[in-house]
């Protein structure tokens, strides 16, 4: 399982099965908790197997949403 989707402004990450997970914490450039999701460069999100996904945003592309 794996996250496919960000959505900052919701705070909800998509995984490939397609099950939406809160995402709990963002991350800063020096690796600080933020509240600044524009700014943050990581999260993670609890996934439903028990683990925890750590996604790096980069690189992250914004698109429109219809």
């Amino acid at each position: 399982m794996h996250i496919v989707s960000i959505n900052r402004a919701q705070g909800l990450a998509v995984t490939d099965t397609g099950v939406v997970c809160a995402v709990t914490h963002w991350f800063d450039a020096d690796g600080d908790l933020t509240d600044d999701r524009e700014a943050a460069v990581s999260c993670v999100a609890p996934l439903p197997n028990g683990k925890w996904a750590a996604v790096d945003l980069s690189e992250f592309e914004p698109v429109e949403v219809h």
